[in-house]
């Protein structure tokens, strides 16, 4: 007996990490690509993502019945707006979305009270072994100051990046400091 494939749909599905997204999960047989979702407005909506037959919509609630899970790579307000929808409709959700306050973010755990949630501001496997050892290496060295230095390509529209806020969140908590010792460089959207 086969296993049937997961249906994907990708909100956020145009942009850099949309598109990155869509073309591993188009080669992997385990997956269906059935929707994009774009902001209302969007060129995309009402064409089909590159190369397959999967509509691209505005509004996350015209396809939650025919995904099992939504990845988003969206922004934050659609993220914000797109993850209860989510819970509602009772799928599961992977958010690689950054640029949540604290307060944002604490919602955001709590659906995972709900469905099942990935909530990461990098999903690889290298930066999370860092995450892991970060926390070690500030509880060890937590008298040392810190500094995260960060570069990226011409395009990156937050600053600090939501893995760049992780790695300063960790050292925080495993060295007794808190956001309030943070000092920016950079900040917002830039």
């Amino acid at each position: 007996m086969s296993k049937s494939k997961i249906r994907v749909a990708l909100a956020g599905a145009c942009g850099r990490m949309g598109n990155r997204i869509l073309s591993l999960a188009l080669k992997d047989p385990r997956f269906q690509v059935v929707a994009g979702v774009e902001f209302p407005g969007s060129p995309q909506v009402g064409r089909f993502l590159e190369g397959i037959q999967a509509p691209v919509v505005a509004d996350i609630r015209e396809i939650l019945p025919k995904a099992d899970v939504i990845i988003d790579f969206s922004t934050k307000g659609a993220a914000l707006k797109n993850a209860p929808l989510v819970a509602k409709g009772n799928r599961a959700l992977v958010m690689g979305t950054t640029g949540f306050s604290a307060r944002e973010a604490a919602k955001l755990r709590l659906i995972g009270k709900k469905i099942p949630v990935v909530f990461s501001p990098n999903m690889s496997r290298g930066m999370n072994v860092l995450f892991k050892l970060l926390a070690e290496a500030a509880h060890v060295l937590a008298d040392y100051d810190i500094e995260i230095v960060e570069a990226h390509h011409n395009q990156k529209k937050d600053s600090p990046s939501g893995t760049a806020l992780r790695l300063a969140e960790i050292a925080a908590e495993n060295s007794g400091r808190s956001s309030r010792d943070f000092v920016y460089g950079r900040q917002g959207l830039v």
